[in-house]
C-alpha cells in the first residue's frame, strides 16, 4: 500500500508546466549561443568556459542597457515584492510570468535575490523553480555561478542544469563534471540527465551508470523510468538488458513494473512473472501488488491466489495493507486461510501494521497468530501503547479482558519519548 498520497495545488502544477512554456520563449533569443557550443569537445573545456563566460558578460552587458525587449529595465519593472505577498496562487503565478517575461539576462540575478530573500517556503518552490528555469534559458552560466557562490543545496543548481541540458546537453554535462571533486557520485549529473532523458534516455542512461550506488543514482533512476515505461514493455526489457549493474537492473525492475502496473497491471504481472533472476521477479511482484491493489484490489488478491510460495507472500505482504483498508473483515478472513504457510508470519505482520490505527482490537486479534512466538510481546506492547495514547480507557478494559502479561502492560503504557 502506498502510504503516502500527494495532493498538488492546482497553481504549483500550473506553474511547473507555464515554467517550460517561459523557457522556449526566452530561449528563442539564445538559440545562436546554444549552437555555438553545442559540439564542444572534452579537452576544450577551459577554453568553453572562457568564451561562455566572456559571451554571458556581454549579453549582461547589453541587457542592462537594453532590457529583455530593447528599452531599459525599470526599479518597478523588476519588483517582486508585491507579487510574493498575493494571497492567490493563479493571480501570483501570472504576475510571475509577466515579470519573467520583462527580465533580460542581466536582472535575473536581482530577482531571483529579491524572491529568495522574501522567504522560500514548501508553497513557493516551484515558483523559485520557474525563475531559475528560465534564468538557465537565458544564461546558464551566470545562473549556476551565483547558485554556486549564495545556495547551500543541490535543487538551484540541478534546476539550472536540468534546463540547461534540454537544449544544450553537452554543455551541460561538461560543466557538471568540471564542477564536482568529490568522493561520492556527482550530484550535479542527476539535473543534467533530467534536462536529458525526455530526448535522448540512452545518454542518459549511460551517464546513470556512471554513478555508484548512492541516493544519487536513485533519483537518476526514477527519473528515467517514466521516459523508459512510456516505450512499452518490449523496449523497456531490452533497456534493463543494456544494465550491466545487477543492482542497478534489479532496482530498475522493480521501479518499471511499478510504473507499467499503472497503465495495464495485468500484462505486467506476467511480464513479471516470467523473470528468471528470483531477486528481480519478488521485488517487482511487491510492486505489481501494491500498484494494482491501489486501484482495484480485488483483482490484485485474485492474481496473488494464483501464485504459489514465496512469490504468493511477496504479493500478499504488500497488499494486504490496502486491503485492511478497504474491507477489514475480508481481509482478515484472506489472511486467516494462509496460516500455517511458510511465509505466513510476514503477511501477518503487513495485516497488524495496517490495521493497528483504525481497528486495533483486530490487529491485536492476529498477535497471537504468528508463529515467531517471540515476536508476539512486541507487537501486542506496540499496538497497545498506540492505542493507549489515543484511547487509554479503550485499550485498558481490553488488557483487563484479554491478561495481558505486567511486563506488556509496562510497555503499553509508558509514554514514549519525544512525544
Amino acid at each position: 500500500m502506498k502510504s503516502t498520497h500527494l495532493f498538488i495545488p492546482a497553481a504549483w502544477v500550473l506553474s511547473l508546466s507555464i515554467a517550460y512554456i517561459v523557457g522556449a520563449k526566452i530561449q528563442s533569443s539564445n538559440d545562436s549561443d546554444k549552437n555555438d557550443t553545442a559540439d564542444v569537445p572534452e579537452n576544450a573545456r577551459s577554453y568553453y568556459r572562457s568564451s561562455a563566460s566572456n559571451a554571458s558578460s556581454s549579453r549582461r552587458g547589453n541587457a542592462g542597457r537594453d532590457g529583455a525587449s530593447g528599452r531599459g529595465s525599470s526599479k518597478e519593472d523588476l519588483d517582486i515584492s508585491n507579487i510574493v505577498k498575493d494571497d492567490d496562487p493563479i493571480q501570483r503565478v501570472q504576475s510571475l510570468l509577466a515579470l519573467i517575461g520583462r527580465l533580460g539576462p542581466n536582472d535575473f540575478e536581482q530577482v531571483v535575490a529579491d524572491f529568495r530573500a522574501s522567504g522560500l517556503t514548501r508553497e513557493r518552490m516551484a515558483e523559485y523553480e520557474m525563475l531559475l528555469h528560465a534564468w538557465a534559458k537565458s544564461d546558464p552560466l551566470s545562473a549556476l555561478a551565483y547558485a554556486e557562490e549564495n545556495t547551500g543545496s543541490r535543487f538551484a543548481r540541478q534546476t539550472i542544469l536540468s534546463s540547461w541540458a534540454a537544449d544544450n546537453p553537452t554543455g551541460a554535462l561538461q560543466w557538471a563534471e568540471s564542477h564536482y571533486d568529490g568522493d561520492g557520485a556527482n550530484p550535479w549529473l542527476v539535473g543534467v540527465i533530467r534536462g536529458m532523458v525526455k530526448t535522448d534516455p540512452a545518454q542518459a542512461t549511460e551517464i546513470m551508470g556512471t554513478l555508484p550506488y548512492s541516493r544519487e543514482r536513485g533519483d537518476a533512476l526514477a527519473t528515467i523510468i517514466p521516459h523508459i515505461a512510456e516505450l512499452g514493455q518490449e523496449q523497456a526489457q531490452q533497456w534493463l538488458n543494456t544494465l550491466d549493474d545487477e543492482r542497478l537492473r534489479n532496482g530498475a525492475t522493480a521501479r518499471l513494473a511499478e510504473s507499467l502496473a499503472e497503465k495495464d497491471p495485468e500484462a505486467t504481472a506476467s511480464w513479471v512473472m516470467s523473470l528468471s533472476d528470483e531477486e528481480q521477479r519478488q521485488r517487482a511482484i511487491g510492486e505489481v501488488a501494491d500498484t494494482w491493489a491501489d486501484n482495484d484490489v480485488a483483482s490484485a488478491v485474485a492474481w496473488t491466489e494464483t501464485l504459489s510460495g514465496a512469490d504468493k507472500v511477496r504479493a500478499a505482504s504488500e497488499l494486504i495493507g490496502e486491503y485492511t483498508q478497504e474491507s477489514p473483515e475480508e481481509a482478515s478472513q484472506w489472511l486467516d486461510s494462509m496460516a500455517g504457510t511458510d511465509g505466513y508470519d510476514s503477511v501477518a505482520r503487513s495485516f497488524i501494521w495496517s490495521s493497528a490505527r483504525s481497528n486495533p482490537e483486530l490487529a491485536l486479534s492476529k498477535v497471537s497468530t504468528l508463529n515467531n512466538v517471540e515476536n508476539q510481546p512486541r507487537y501486542y506492547s506496540r499496538v497497545l501503547n498506540e492505542w493507549h495514547r489515543r484511547d487509554a480507557d479503550a485499550a485498558a478494559a481490553w488488557m483487563d479482558s484479554n491478561n495481558v502479561s505486567e511486563a506488556i502492560r509496562n510497555n503499553a503504557t509508558r509514554t514514549r519519548r519525544g512525544r
